[in-house]
């Protein structure tokens, strides 16, 4: 793999755009703009919240170049400027999705060996109620991330 040398500049862009993917609302809005072009109105009304703090992730998403803005009359309308967003969101949860998979795996293992032979824990590390999980719970870790993008099936 050839390595790639980052400017300065492109670090800081980098850096941000990752900053604004790290907000779950705004993870939430680009999930709402995938199925079209919304007002705000429209983004308030799916998302149920105020609509200061949606025109809020609104703006920063637009100065990250992520989404565009178009004033139709007396609205303005936000929309995907940038797909690869997606494709971005899938690589993140199918590496989520993998290593939950692979934790529920080792949790198997561990379940399936009796208590006596199970392997001292680190102390400061208990287990705690209601952390043993069984695969039927981690129903959501079989599900898409909700970002759907072009992403390999080799990945999976």
């Amino acid at each position: 793999m050839k390595k790639i040398v980052l400017t300065e500049a492109t670090i800081e862009t980098v850096a941000r755009r990752f900053r604004m993917l790290g907000e779950p609302q705004r993870l939430r809005i680009l999930q709402l703009l995938q199925s079209g072009p919304k007002t705000v109105n429209q983004v308030v009304e799916a998302l149920g919240v105020s609509q200061s703090n949606i025109s809020r992730h609104l703006q920063a998403l637009a100065e990250a170049s992520l989404i565009a803005r178009k004033r139709s009359g007396s609205n303005i309308i936000y929309s995907i400027s940038d797909p690869l967003v997606y494709r971005l969101c899938d690589l993140v949860c199918h590496s989520v999705t993998r290593q939950a998979r692979r934790r529920l795996a080792q949790m198997a293992g561990l379940a399936a060996v009796p208590s006596k032979q199970r392997p001292a824990q680190t102390p400061g590390r208990e287990e705690r109620v209601g952390d043993a999980r069984t695969p039927e719970s981690y129903e959501e870790v079989q599900k898409p991330c909700g970002l759907p993008g072009a992403v390999d099936s080799s990945l999976s």
